[in-house]
């Protein structure tokens, strides 16, 4: 099922979410480099109903700042992976390396928001060449627009 939002555009129904929820899936744009690039974003609905007006407008609000956000994840990843490179599973002459070469990139691509409900959320970095973010990337948790928390996925089962 796809369905038009105002502000987000077409978003269409996951097939298989887990039980007792609903995901609604669609794009958006940010900027790499330099060049502009499209990702996916994620709804989630308790129950099996569709997006709420209150999720629609926090995930529109969120998205048109998208660029900002995916930078304050990234800080607070680079500190993290500064400070405490094992937590990525890289050990710090890895660490050191990848941080002069990479710079302002970092290591962490394809961002992946998902909107839970409203304030809730976070940006998932689908590709990581670090060994505990190679399978499901990594997470950063947001309490509105604050990057507040890492999350480790490398113990996540695929739905």
């Amino acid at each position: 099922m796809t369905i038009e939002v105002p502000g987000l555009g077409k978003i269409a129904e996951v097939p298989h979410s887990p039980p007792g929820e609903r995901f609604w899936a669609g794009s958006f744009r940010y900027s790499e480099g330099g060049r502009q690039e499209i990702s996916v974003f994620y709804l989630r609905v308790r129950g099996s109903g569709e997006p709420t007006p209150a999720q629609i407008e926090f995930a529109h609000t969120m998205l048109a700042a998208m660029d900002r956000h995916i930078s304050g994840a990234r800080e607070l990843l680079a500190a993290k992976l500064r400070d405490d490179p094992g937590f990525f599973g890289a050990d710090a002459a890895t660490t050191a390396r990848t941080l002069a070469r990479d710079g302002a990139f970092l290591p962490f691509g394809v961002p992946e928001p998902s909107f839970y409900e409203p304030e809730e959320w976070r940006i998932r970095f689908a590709e990581s060449p670090l060994p505990k973010c190679e399978t499901f990337g990594v997470a950063v948790t947001f309490a509105g627009a604050a990057p507040v928390r890492i999350e480790d996925l490398s113990g996540s089962e695929p739905i």
